[in-house]
């Protein structure tokens, strides 16, 4: 029998990750120093599991901000707003969380909501008409080379298109869809359009890494637990 965890808690033992965030926020710590602090933890976390005997070891799980913002930004669900503000990859992402004031604009920061029964809140993304929903990132391949380069396999850990788009807030042309019968009508459609757009690059991309490394892949539909728990009918 192997052993394995979902996923571990990515803060750091001594709150590492958020001082160091806090830090950046400031103008601290710069970009690189930031990047380099996230690869200790990733590191520290990693080992900390082989000594405690975890034999299929997550990656992915780690997450600079959010996971369900990890996964927005990986399927480039990036709000029209923080786009015009031009700002490079890591500040568009941290600054979708945070809201952005200063010379490239003012933008607020996209709302929050609590993770289902838990205290812990998810940063929400939005979609709306004009957004393309593509594969356009590489975190969960970059930490899975990362750990490789440790010697370490892992099991990525990837949040499912059922949930993220389930926990994702769609906006027509006159603002929120608050009808549940158009906002499904809108969910089914932007799932159809994940599986014709996305799914395909993903498979090429992942069987690339696997051809050259086996490995398992987590995918977390959460919600499905929740729906067949509760007896709902989505999608």
């Amino acid at each position: 029998m192997k052993t394995t965890i979902s996923g571990y808690p990515r803060v750091g033992a001594l709150r590492e990750l958020k001082f160091a965030t806090e830090k950046y926020f400031a103008g601290v710590l710069s970009k690189g120093e930031l990047q380099n602090a996230a690869a200790r933890l990733r590191e520290t976390h990693w080992q900390t599991q082989i000594i405690n005997s975890i034999d299929i070891i997550p990656s992915n799980d780690f997450s600079l901000y959010d996971n369900i913002l990890d996964t927005a930004v990986l399927l480039n669900v990036v709000p029209q707003s923080n786009r015009a503000l031009q700002l490079d990859p890591l500040d568009e992402y941290l600054y979708m969380a945070r809201g952005y004031q200063g010379v490239n604009g003012d933008v607020k920061s996209l709302a929050m909501e609590k993770w289902f029964n838990t205290n812990y809140h998810y940063i929400v993304p939005e979609i709306d008409d004009d957004t393309a929903i593509a594969l356009v990132g590489r975190k969960p391949f970059d930490e899975f080379s990362e750990a490789r380069n440790m010697r370490i396999t892992t099991k990525p850990v990837v949040i499912g298109a059922f949930t993220f788009l389930k926990l994702t807030r769609f906006y027509i042309e006159t603002g929120f869809e608050s009808d549940m019968f158009l906002q499904l009508h809108k969910t089914s459609f932007y799932a159809r359009s994940l599986i014709v757009q996305v799914l395909p690059v993903g498979v090429l991309s992942i069987i690339s890494n696997m051809i050259t490394h086996p490995c398992r892949i987590f995918i977390g539909e959460l919600l499905l637990v929740f729906v067949w728990f509760f007896g709902l009918v989505t999608l």
